[in-house]
């Protein structure tokens, strides 16, 4: 479901680009049949709701996830949005219905995936255990749904969340050397690890740009990201300007083989340096 939520996210944002109706009513309809329709049963032990990592799958294998219930909520929030666009083209569900799933996705994460003690964000729960690994890229869409339900609600509990999740990544998911994020990928092939730091950096700028964030937070953030920026732009070969896996031992030189998944970090990172200087 993960992977659907992030077409679905992407739809959302070439409608915003282009201003081309038919992607945000595609990402509405792949939400509404696809994605929210994994959700509970409310009342099937020991999840009671949440989004199913797998639509179709053995009982044995199913999985409630962070990963497919944060970018879920994410896509509640940017339909709520654009409310007024889906319901002048006939959609049934409202601002509101999308606005409500928002909530009880971000409730139903928080209150089993979510440790408020820490800020960490767990990976998933089965039918006989919790997964306590922690990575990036649910911290990262965490804090961002978090800043959903702060945009909507003005609830300074979500805000903090939001802090929460962000400086557990900045302590505890950095690299013992540099403190920074360098180490990018998983595995020395790239993967899906490779985006995770990736995920992070797009959703901290919402964090640092907020008004209401307090100073030294905001002022800590920024500086992490620019130290993040420094880092990756010296791993850079002047003529293939691909992003490696580890910005502090490796540089990757034309012609050589190069995973995708880190250079899209690497990009992205840089997207998010470029938005917050632009606003400070």
């Amino acid at each position: 479901v993960d992977d659907l939520e992030w077409i679905t996210i992407t739809l959302i944002r070439m409608y915003e680009t282009s201003g081309n109706e038919k992607y945000i009513l595609k990402a509405q309809h792949l939400y509404d049949s696809y994605i929210i329709t994994t959700w509970g049963p409310d009342d099937e032990a020991p999840w009671f709701g949440g989004i199913s990592w797998e639509a179709v799958c053995e009982p044995e294998r199913k999985t409630k996830n962070a990963c497919s219930n944060r970018p879920g909520a994410i896509i509640a929030a940017m339909l709520a949005r654009h409310g007024s666009v889906l319901m002048a083209n006939g959609s049934k569900k409202t601002t509101l219905d999308y606005e409500n799933d928002l909530k009880r996705i971000y409730q139903w994460e928080r209150k089993y995936l979510f440790n408020p003690e820490t800020g960490a964000v767990y990976d998933n729960i089965n039918r006989r255990r919790t997964a306590y690994r922690v990575a990036s890229y649910n911290t990262g869409t965490f804090l961002a749904a978090a800043m959903d339900m702060y945009a909507l609600t003005h609830d300074r509990d979500y805000l903090n969340d939001a802090i929460m999740a962000a400086d557990y990544t900045v302590c505890n998911l950095t690299d013992p050397t540099t403190g920074l994020m360098n180490n990018v990928a998983r595995s020395m092939n790239g993967g899906d690890g490779g985006l995770f730091h990736g995920i992070f950096f797009r959703y901290l700028t919402r964090l640092i740009l907020c008004s209401d964030t307090p100073d030294e937070m905001r002022n800590s953030l920024r500086r992490f990201v620019a130290d993040n920026a420094r880092l990756a732009m010296s791993c850079l070969d002047g003529e293939a300007m691909i992003f490696s896996r580890n910005w502090l031992t490796e540089s990757i030189g034309k012609n050589e083989p190069a995973p995708l998944t880190p250079h899209v970090t690497g990009c992205t990172l840089l997207a998010a340096q470029i938005e917050v200087m632009r606003n400070y």
